[in-house]
């Protein structure tokens, strides 16, 4: 909960920046924790719904507990920390705490993606899924297109809250925390580059 009863995990949708500078300023990192580990665990388990079609429910949730809350403390400090430092490379002044706090905080709408799409599996059921859930209502083309739409809106609406958020932490524009996230794919791409022309000049 945030300043006068404020819930910051609903405020996110609609003002991402506010909602950050006052998560920034009130200092809750501990409940930033607990974010990083259930945004974690909501996204393996999104992985595995589609990829991981040979294991078991049991095993499925089991590494998607373990994992996601390990991968989401990992993403938490290293993106963290990488957007801290790309951040800098294009105007921004955010510190690496303040950075952590808008990467963990912008990702929550990926725990509501989550939500919505186990109730897609439990109301119609997806062919495509793992997860062996017998839905409720039979085959219904309208109620599919529902949820596509629905999450496809979610899914491009947290991007836009993740650069907001981001931009906030940095203050600086949507536009240059863009460039913020994309920076470190392009030095990883030129890094690589650099390493087969030295490889391959040396063979």
């Amino acid at each position: 909960m945030g300043r006068l009863g404020e819930n910051y995990a609903f405020a996110i949708w609609v003002k991402p920046r506010q909602t950050i500078r006052n998560i920034i300023n009130e200092r809750i990192d501990r409940l930033s924790v607990i974010l990083a580990v259930l945004v974690g665990i909501t996204q393996t388990l999104l992985l595995l719904d589609h990829k991981w079609n040979q294991m078991s429910i049991f095993n499925i949730f089991l590494i998607g507990l373990v994992l996601g809350a390990i991968g989401g403390i990992l993403f938490m400090y290293i993106i963290g920390a990488a957007f801290t430092w790309t951040g800098r490379m294009v105007g921004g002044k955010g510190s690496f705490r303040e950075v952590r706090l808008a990467l963990i905080w912008g990702n929550v709408p990926q725990i509501y993606f989550f939500i919505l799409r186990v109730i897609h599996l439990v109301l119609i059921g997806d062919v495509d899924s793992v997860f062996p859930i017998t839905p409720f209502i039979n085959h219904s083309n309208s109620l599919i297109l529902i949820f596509v739409l629905l999450e496809f809106i979610i899914a491009i609406w947290s991007i836009a809250i993740n650069l907001k958020s981001l931009g906030e932490a940095h203050q600086f524009s949507a536009a240059k925390a863009l460039q913020c996230v994309l920076l470190p794919s392009f030095i990883i791409v030129m890094l690589f580059t650099i390493f087969i022309v030295v490889h391959g000049l040396m063979t």
